[in-house]
């Protein structure tokens, strides 16, 4: 797996006779390409039926047909192997002779804790990473399998990771593979990564990279126990009942950059319970999602200078702050279907944001002017912002490319916007005319202004 290795054996053609044919085998695939070879073959885990065979082999030695009572079993051990040579040795050979509640005890480890002969093997890939791609390689086995590559490629640089090159590097070693778009780990790789990160503080998750089990990040939050070894946190609100979080709970999380609480199935209840407020969020925060949040405003000490994306749909927000705040870093503000919120903060110092969402904000009344400084925004969002009834004019941003106010049924009065626009939405709103500017837009590709019943004529330009 060293490129000094190829050039002593294979460094030139010539040194082999005709007909010669020469197979390398690598964990890296960058070596072959560096070293002019194209034909290059991966080698594909087991399907089923050969997985069965190969395991049967170590598991039953000579049977050739599974015994009935360990059917359902060798069925849980090869999924668990999905496919990987390796494991099916190991867990054939670990199993052989061993009785049916022994297997039985044996899977269900395995659901929590790697078989340690098989993790030895997988960790020398690992091993072979620099410290960038090793954090990468385990936020990835944390918190991001089957995540789609381009959203893992945001979240990692805005943790400070040179993101691209780490997921490439990975991918050359056969960490991780790119199918449709999506970075997929197999189940034992990611399995390894997250015992990695357990192993860093068995006893004590607040002493770990990253956080990602409900119950220890919730035991954590509930006693005000968090220390600064912590750099990612990522909680499944859908997998917790509730839970009460002390006034306190982050202000041993000194170093967080990324906090995760999201919920794919929100049903309008609120899990997390701050029954006497949050007095404290990281200022080191990249990336702030909190879905359902239960407060009304943020913390009063909590100052994003570091924040890149904040994502607060479905809270009970009322307003972000008060004053101005240091947003040079942020790029991305969601507060979609935030429907208590009545004010947008002052945002003439986030002058590097690119994404805006207000959707669903149904108590929104006004947009605040200071959008007007926001140089880069390229998509602008407000669907069914019911209360909405004007836009602050100076909104002519060249850098905006959509605008969607489908279904803000108050609207009516719309400004001259950006001649860069390509996708405009103003389906369902009260809007009685059009800017004449509007004919001039010549990059608009979508133009939507179906059920404006008040409309009375279109420029006689377009």
């Amino acid at each position: 797996d060293r490129s000094e290795q190829l050039n002593e054996l294979v460094k030139e053609t010539d040194w082999f006779g005709p007909g010669s044919r020469i197979i390398v085998t690598t964990r890296d695939r960058h070596l072959l390409v560096s070293h002019g070879i194209d034909l290059v073959y991966k080698v594909k885990c087991l399907p089923k039926k050969e997985a069965l065979q190969l395991f049967s082999h170590y598991a039953f030695r000579g049977e050739i047909i599974t015994p009935s009572g360990f059917r359902e079993a060798s069925a849980q051990a090869i999924n668990y192997a999905s496919g990987l040579p390796l494991a099916l040795r190991v867990l054939g050979s670990f199993l052989y002779r061993r009785s049916q509640s022994e297997w039985e005890s044996t899977l269900a480890r395995l659901e929590t804790y790697p078989h340690s002969d098989i993790m030895e093997v997988l960790r020398v890939s690992y091993d072979g990473l620099d410290e960038q791609d090793k954090a990468i390689f385990l936020y990835i086995s944390c918190f991001y399998n089957m995540k789609h590559v381009d959203y893992v490629t945001r979240l990692l640089s805005i943790c400070g990771y040179a993101a691209e090159i780490g997921i490439t590097v990975l991918t050359e070693k056969s960490l991780i593979v790119i199918s449709n778009g999506c970075i997929k780990m197999h189940d034992l790789l990611e399995q390894m990564g997250r015992e990695l990160v357990r192993q860093q503080a068995v006893t004590k998750p607040s002493d770990r990279l990253f956080l990602w089990e409900s119950q220890d990040i919730c035991d954590l939050l509930s006693e005000n126990s968090g220390t600064q070894l912590v750099e990612g946190m990522s909680l499944n609100l859908s997998e917790i009942p509730e839970v009460f979080v002390s006034e306190r709970a982050f202000e041993g999380f000194a170093n967080l950059k990324l906090l995760n609480f999201y919920d794919l199935s929100y049903d309008g209840e609120t899990r997390v319970h701050l029954p006497n407020g949050l007095s404290y969020l990281p200022r080191k925060l990249r990336y702030l999602r909190w879905d359902g949040y239960p407060l009304q405003t943020l913390p009063s000490r909590f100052h994003p200078e570091f924040l890149v994306e904040l994502c607060m749909s479905n809270s009970y927000l009322e307003k972000l702050w008060n004053g101005i705040q240091p947003l040079r870093n942020l790029k991305k503000m969601d507060l979609s279907r935030c429907k208590y919120l009545i004010e947008i903060p002052d945002l003439s110092k986030a002058t590097n944001l690119e994404e805006l969402n207000l959707s669903y904000c149904q108590s929104l009344v006004e947009v605040t002017p200071s959008i007007k400084n926001l140089q880069r925004l390229s998509c602008f969002y407000l669907t069914n912002c019911i209360q909405l009834k004007n836009i602050p004019s100076g909104t002519a941003l060249k850098s905006l490319e959509t605008v969607g106010m489908s279904g803000c049924s108050s609207l009516m009065h719309f400004p001259e916007i950006s001649w860069n626009t390509r996708r405009l939405y103003l389906n369902g709103t009260k809007i009685e005319e059009l800017p004449s500017s509007i004919s001039r837009l010549s990059c608009l590709v979508e133009l939507d202004m179906s059920d404006c019943k008040s409309l009375r004529t279109l420029p006689s330009s377009v």
